[in-house]
C-alpha cells in the first residue's frame, strides 16, 4: 500500500513539474513574439517636429489648447510615454502673447534605466495656419537648452513675465 502511495506521489510530483516548465517556456515563447512584433512598430523621428502639426487649433489660442498641445510635444520626447504621469494644470505657467506661447509643465515618466523622474519642460507653441507647432521644447536643467529658453523669452518679447 506504501509503494502505490509513492507511486502516485511520484506521477503526481512529475504531472506538476512538467506543467511548471511547460508554463515557463510558453511565457517565453510569448515575450519573444511579442518583442518580435513591437521591433516592426515605426520609431519616432523627432528631426521633423517642428515641421508636423500635431494638435488642431481652436477657436482661440487658449491656456488649455498650449497646455494639451505641450503636453502631446512632451509625450514625444520621452523615453517611456506610457509612464507619463502630468501635474494637474493649474501647477503648469502658460504665458500667452497673441499667436505665441510659453508653457512650463511638470511631468514624472520613466528615464531609461526605469526610474520614475520629475521635470519641468519649456514648451515654445506658435499658432499658424490652424494648426499649433512646437518651436521649441526644451528640457529645465539642461544648461544649452534653458539658454536657448532665455534667448527665445528675450526674442518674443516675454523675459520678465509670469
Amino acid at each position: 500500500m506504501e509503494n502505490a502511495k509513492r507511486s502516485w506521489r511520484n506521477v503526481l510530483g512529475r504531472v506538476v513539474f512538467w506543467l511548471v516548465v511547460a508554463a515557463v517556456v510558453l511565457m517565453g515563447v510569448m515575450t519573444l513574439v511579442l518583442d518580435f512584433m513591437r521591433r516592426d512598430e515605426p520609431k519616432m523621428d523627432m528631426s521633423n517636429v517642428v515641421s508636423a502639426p500635431v494638435v488642431p487649433k481652436p477657436d482661440v489660442f487658449s491656456d488649455a489648447s498650449a497646455d494639451g498641445a505641450c503636453m502631446l510635444y512632451i509625450k514625444k520626447m520621452l523615453h517611456d510615454p506610457d509612464s507619463a504621469q502630468f501635474e494637474h494644470s493649474r501647477e503648469s505657467s502658460i504665458i500667452a502673447n497673441g499667436a505665441r506661447a510659453v508653457v512650463v509643465r511638470s511631468v514624472r515618466a520613466k528615464n531609461a534605466f526605469g526610474a520614475m523622474r520629475k521635470k519641468d519642460f519649456w514648451c515654445f507653441l506658435e499658432l499658424r495656419n490652424d494648426q499649433i507647432y512646437p518651436v521649441f521644447i526644451g528640457e529645465d536643467g539642461n544648461e544649452g537648452e534653458m539658454k536657448r529658453v532665455s534667448v527665445l523669452l528675450k526674442d518674443w518679447g516675454l523675459a520678465g513675465k509670469k
